[in-house]
């Protein structure tokens, strides 16, 4: 069509040319003198008119080429969006210095900053003083165009609570501007805390929060190691509650319970903060003593721990009192392992019914002896409620 309306244009000039009407000029691809020749003029106007015609194709061509990749782009700009703003990761980029660019609405909603407050902040402003250091080498090494960087922390919200993220940093860079840095993380602040639960659950007393028997063994085992080689010693307390199953029938299982809680108070209280308690199972504890001298340091750290059990315990209103069973294993003497302390101090207890089978038993004067049979000499006190 192009084409034809061109070839038609140029045929009129030929023939104004040709008739002199129109003043004669230089046309394209004509020489100087226009020839008289009929076929030779219908020739070059159908030259013109098929030359117009795929050069109108082929910048049609072009430009549908052109549209279409200008719909192409605007399409993935808005898939882009649309993944940002429907996206249930937290997504936001920064500049180099950590000013914010961009953050997604959940980052938005889980943060509970808005646009107008984030352009007055740096991503600094938003970790804990203790992590910043660690925020800035994990910038670095994106910025570095290191790859695999990992994001892992807590961020702080707005309403002061702490989110704990991770997830992954990038560096995106054009010729000539600066740098961006992007972050894709995920809200683990859940999982996190079932995690530390399910620690807590493994490591420590449910009741009374104390180490349980796997921590126990744990630290005894590198109180041992430190023990060796710092040319020290160390032992294990085992102590048993007396009457306490009357407790537990009489006053319930409620009071059992809170009375539990508090001896684990009393005996973490009456210990260095080196040493370890420790809740066995019912009513029997261990008490781990390190960087110990001598014998004579256990007697006297055993008569500490003693001595706050013999006051009364304020138990639903009650007066309670209860005496505590002692047994001691000392390393290397008793044991040189974990276990065997744990085995010789409970066979040590007066309560004990292998008591006087180990080899080295308790009845006699060893140190370990004397402390445990106190223990068991000291009179049991009844239960009564308190005076109004």
């Amino acid at each position: 069509m192009v084409g034809a309306v061109v070839g038609a244009l140029y045929a009129m000039l030929l023939a104004g040319h040709f008739a002199d009407v129109i003043h004669p000029i230089q046309m394209p691809f004509l020489p100087t003198a226009l020839p008289q020749n009929g076929h030779f003029l219908l020739l070059i106007v159908c030259w013109v008119a098929i030359l117009t015609s795929a050069v109108a194709l082929i910048t049609a061509y072009f430009m549908s080429v052109i549209r279409n990749e200008h719909m192409a782009f605007g399409l993935s700009q808005e898939r882009l969006r649309n993944f940002l703003d429907n996206a249930n990761e937290l997504i936001f980029s920064c500049s180099a210095d950590g000013r914010f660019l961009f953050v997604n609405p959940a980052w938005q909603d889980q943060m509970g900053y808005s646009a107008d407050e984030l352009a007055t902040m740096r991503f600094q402003d938003l970790v804990e003083l203790d992590q910043q250091s660690r925020r800035l080498i994990e910038f670095r090494r994106a910025l570095s165009g290191e790859r695999g960087t990992v994001l892992e922390g807590d961020l702080i919200a707005k309403d002061g609570s702490r989110i704990s993220v991770e997830g992954n940093i990038t560096c995106t860079s054009r010729e000539g501007a600066p740098p961006v840095v992007w972050c894709i993380c995920r809200d683990v602040t859940e999982r996190k805390a079932s995690e530390k639960q399910i620690f807590r659950l493994a490591h420590f007393d449910s009741l009374t929060g104390l180490p349980n028997r796997s921590t126990l063994v744990g630290r005894v085992q590198n109180a041992l190691d430190m023990a060796r080689r710092d040319h020290k010693q160390a032992a294990l307390l085992f102590l048993d509650l007396d009457r306490f199953k009357l407790i537990n029938d009489t006053r319930g299982h409620l009071a059992g319970d809170e009375l539990l809680k508090a001896v684990g108070r009393r005996l973490k209280a009456a210990v260095r903060e080196v040493d370890t308690v420790c809740r066995l199972g019912g009513d029997e504890f261990v008490v781990a003593l390190v960087n110990l001298n001598s014998v004579k340091d256990v007697s006297a750290l055993a008569a500490k721990l003693l001595k706050p059990l013999a006051r009364h315990f304020d138990i639903e209103g009650q007066e309670l009192f209860v005496t505590a069973s002692m047994g001691i294993s000392m390393f290397p003497q008793d044991g040189e392992d974990p276990e065997t302390l744990l085995s010789f101090s409970r066979g040590c207890s007066p309560r004990s019914p292998t008591r006087g089978r180990s080899p080295r038993g308790t009845t006699g004067g060893t140190p370990t002896a004397r402390v445990a049979d106190a223990a068991k000499r000291s009179p049991p006190r009844p239960m009564r409620s308190r005076r109004s």
